[in-house]
């Protein structure tokens, strides 16, 4: 997904109602601060000012997510796993 500069003009700012709902939901499933800005270019600094206590998601959850995320698309067919 390619953001325009207007686009992110719109973002800057305090988040609108729509987004914050969205943020919270992010933050109540456990994202981490790369999936929420990747996904919805909602920054580290916007969420920590909104959730100043939120971790995210850490790297190794997310090494284990992305594990289970591949094996499940078998991408791993042909590895032999010990």
């Amino acid at each position: 997904m390619t953001v325009t500069a207007k686009q992110l003009q719109n973002l800057k700012g305090p988040l609108s109602p729509e987004r914050r709902a969205l943020l919270g939901s992010c933050v109540a499933d456990g994202w981490s601060y790369n999936q929420i800005y990747l996904t919805h270019r909602i920054t580290r600094l916007t969420v920590k000012r909104y959730y100043p206590d939120y971790q995210g998601m850490s790297l190794v959850e997310g090494a284990k997510l992305g594990y289970l995320a591949m094996k499940s698309t078998h991408v791993f067919k042909n590895v032999n796993h010990a």
